[in-house]
């Protein structure tokens, strides 16, 4: 059973860590918000409680970020505040990160690593001019994810309820959402691609490149350009970029 521990007025804490250097993450988190970003030397920058506290050490070159206190959450007059923020040098690249944040935001600004595996239950991850070289993976129950200028060799995702965000990027994708929205502008789809939506609406802005659209809907409109095509909808461009994009209960719109 969980346990709410009020702190009352016992004030948060930051301290600022000079760490060995590392190329893998791994997070192991309840509620606090991460962001990962370049700057001059390997730190990490922790605001917690000294009753609900967050370590970061560095083993054999993974640094590993635990909360100590995982049996409940924390509240200072109400408001939760639990940051974590890892900074690496601005030529570093990062092998992996990985792990659980269970109901944390993530944020990935300005980094190039090989592989991100992580899995939550509610909260937002946001990734910002980043380069991932293996591949992206995501999985949530409730929350949002956000891409921006964002290079992925490949992306899959899964998300219960939520919305997914992709705005200039580069990639192959693989989703599945159960209830939410799809929104894709600018974005460069390479290989075989794949966006199923089971409860929700997809708008996509034209690819910056030649994709052959497939696109089914079950219960819904396809609007290409401002014209109703039906249930299902095919384009011919290119035999090699391909992007499927299906619906159960909810509207296409290509812009």
């Amino acid at each position: 059973m969980m346990r709410f521990n009020f702190f009352g007025s016992k004030p948060n804490r930051e301290r600022t860590l000079d760490v060995d250097p590392f190329t893998d993450i791994l997070l192991d988190l309840q509620i606090a918000s991460v962001e990962v970003h370049p700057g001059s030397n390997y730190q990490v920058i922790i605001t917690d409680y000294e009753d609900y506290p967050i370590s970061a050490e560095v083993h054999k070159q993974k640094l590993v970020v635990t909360e100590q206190n995982q049996r409940g959450f924390g509240f200072n007059a109400g408001i939760i505040k639990l940051k974590i923020e890892i900074i690496v040098p601005q030529d570093a690249t990062l092998s992996k990160i990985t792990g659980t944040n269970v109901n944390g935001s993530l944020k990935l600004v300005d980094l190039t690593c090989g592989q991100v595996d992580l899995k939550g239950k509610n909260g937002s991850s946001k990734l910002a001019n980043v380069h991932i070289t293996q591949a992206l993976n995501l999985e949530a129950a409730n929350g949002s994810i956000t891409l921006d200028h964002a290079m992925l060799t490949q992306f899959n995702t899964r998300l219960q309820n939520g919305s997914l965000n992709i705005t200039d990027c580069q990639m192959t994708i693989r989703a599945t959402l159960q209830n939410g929205s799809v929104h894709l502008d600018g974005n460069k789809f390479l290989g075989q691609n794949i966006i199923d939506l089971t409860n929700g609406s997809v708008k996509l802005q034209e690819t910056s490149n030649n994709v052959s659209y497939h696109i089914s809907t079950v219960v819904g409109l396809i609007i290409y350009h401002g014209s109703k095509v039906g249930k299902h909808f095919a384009t011919d461009n290119d035999d090699n970029n391909t992007l499927a994009l299906r619906t159960v209960n909810g509207n296409i719109k290509i812009n």
